[in-house]
């Protein structure tokens, strides 16, 4: 098996695996984006690898063809030279390395063809690791909304009521508890006040009687003056007479 059929091998298999145990996509996505991310780095790997065999066989074929030329250079001087018998050695060295600039030229071919696919292997898996990355906000939400959803639905009480009655009896108690509370708080009002009235009022009673006290002493002690001044009116000689 080539290493591009393991590979499309691998992350078909992966694709299908996250497909066939959708029982919690959110999880299986992340575990999807995980294997991707590691798929990835092997191709990475792979496609560097191969990318640098065909630099060797592009290096090796330039070599061997520079060979070649060179000795095709030195055969036609030969030949010019009147030595036909060098020209000859020449192109018989020739004809022989042709067949090793033919294997060269094969071997660069397949190598560039090998880099390409990697290349386009691995710009496809990135690809799809972006998409992968971009749906998984989305399917995040998704599945919160849908747990949220779930989760109401199955919201029961351990006797089995349903749990919106119990939010209703839950209710019914709390607001129990807040007119309790209210009408303590009203009586503790209604008792201040009663104090407060009381003490008012008793108050202005003790100034009244204190009032009274007062004036009935102010008129004692006119009434006092008065007799005092009128026994001071009577002189000796009116006595005399």
């Amino acid at each position: 098996m080539g290493i591009f059929t393991r590979i499309r091998s691998i992350f078909s298999a992966n694709v299908n695996n996250v497909l066939d145990k959708c029982e919690d996509p959110e999880v299986m996505l992340a575990d999807q984006i995980r294997q991707t991310r590691a798929n990835l780095a092997d191709t990475k790997l792979e496609t560097a690898r191969v990318m640098a065999e065909e630099r060797i066989a592009k290096e090796t074929f330039e070599s061997v063809k520079k060979d070649m030329d060179e000795l095709h250079k030195c055969a036609k001087k030969a030949l010019k030279a009147g030595k036909e018998e060098d020209a000859e050695k020449l192109l018989r060295v020739e004809a022989e390395r042709e067949i090793n600039l033919n294997q060269a030229k094969r071997m660069y071919e397949t190598a560039q063809a090998n880099s390409k696919k990697m290349n386009e292997l691995y710009e496809k898996m990135q690809s799809e690791l972006t998409l992968l990355e971009q749906k998984s906000e989305t399917i995040k939400q998704t599945m919160a909304v849908a747990k949220a959803t779930e989760r109401i639905s199955r919201f029961k009480m351990p006797d089995g009521a349903d749990g919106a009655k119990s939010v209703n009896e839950w209710e019914k108690k709390a607001n129990k508890r807040l007119y309790a509370a209210q009408a303590a708080a009203e009586l503790d009002l209604k008792q201040t006040e009663t104090e407060d009235l009381k003490g008012q009022y008793s108050d202005r009673t003790d100034v009244s009687d204190r009032m009274a006290a007062l004036k009935k002493e102010i008129e004692q002690g006119d009434a006092a003056e008065k007799e005092d001044g009128g026994a001071e009116s009577v002189s000796p000689e009116s006595v005399s007479a």
